[in-house]
């Protein structure tokens, strides 16, 4: 294990400490050469400024000391969570299988600060679903805290919907059509991008109202008839407008473009 050995973690630092030194977020780049003050949209605010703020406080030891506390909180979170449904010796093979899998990326970086939360939040959801219900609104602020610390808070999309959504979602996607129409009909939803061994596939192909556009080995995509018809509108109503010119970006003191 080398949680150092990552060329990413020396950017999450110098991002970090500029987000403390100016108490602001970058959105120009302040670090490349070649596309300087370019837009940036940072995302992983506290995942870059505790590595730095601790980096600052105890050098490489203090980030690798972070990186291996998260780790064991992420694995005490899942060994907590296994228990309410295996018996120890089970929930301890699991633990150790989920170790070696991470291990891979044991990095100090982002992602592996929000591994603790990540499993947090996942066996809340397992939780919930047992019940029927979504997780606590308790958990609120560690959703928020994900949010800032990596951007695979995406993972937590499913309590933005709810359970319902998601085992809705789950039956549509294994082609049980009342759960499909009303998932279409629910969410307005106007076209669908699937891979072809989903159940949905054959069911949208037999679905009034909906067409085949393109399919090949990874994809398949299906759209409303009438959402169809919209794009071929909008289409021809850009092709009536004439081509559209693109205005060269001037070039700054430097050489470099300024590309905004």
């Amino acid at each position: 294990m080398a949680p150092l050995n990552d060329p990413d973690t020396y950017l999450h630092i110098a991002a970090g400490r500029w987000m403390l030194a100016h108490a602001a977020l970058p959105v120009h780049d302040p670090f490349w050469h070649s596309l300087a003050g370019a837009t940036w949209v940072p995302h992983e605010i506290a995942g870059r400024a505790v590595p730095a703020a601790v980096y600052d406080l105890a050098g490489w030891s203090g980030l690798a000391l972070l990186t291996a506390a998260a780790f064991a909180t992420g694995l005490a979170f899942l060994t907590r969570s296994l228990l309410r449904w295996a018996e120890p010796f089970s929930t301890l093979i699991a633990v150790i299988l989920g170790a070696v899998l991470v291990q891979g990326h044991l990095l100090a970086r982002p992602s592996l600060l929000a591994l603790p939360i990540l499993v947090l939040w996942s066996g809340a959801l397992f939780a919930a679903g047992d019940t029927g219900s979504g997780p606590r609104f308790r958990l609120l602020p560690v959703m928020a805290l994900w949010a800032n610390l990596q951007g695979s808070c995406i993972d937590g999309r499913a309590e933005l919907y709810g359970y319902r959504f998601l085992s809705g979602y789950l039956a549509a996607e294994r082609g049980d059509e009342p759960a499909l129409t009303g998932l279409l009909a629910r969410y307005g939803i106007t076209w669908t991008l699937l891979m072809p061994q989903q159940g949905a596939v054959s069911r949208l192909d037999g679905l009034p109202g909906w067409r085949r556009v393109y399919t090949d080995a990874e994809a398949v995509i299906h759209m409303r008839l009438a959402a169809r018809s919209g794009w071929k509108r909008v289409i021809r109503r850009e092709a009536a407008a004439g081509p559209v010119r693109i205005r060269r970006p001037p070039r700054n003191h430097a050489g470099n473009r300024n590309f905004r």
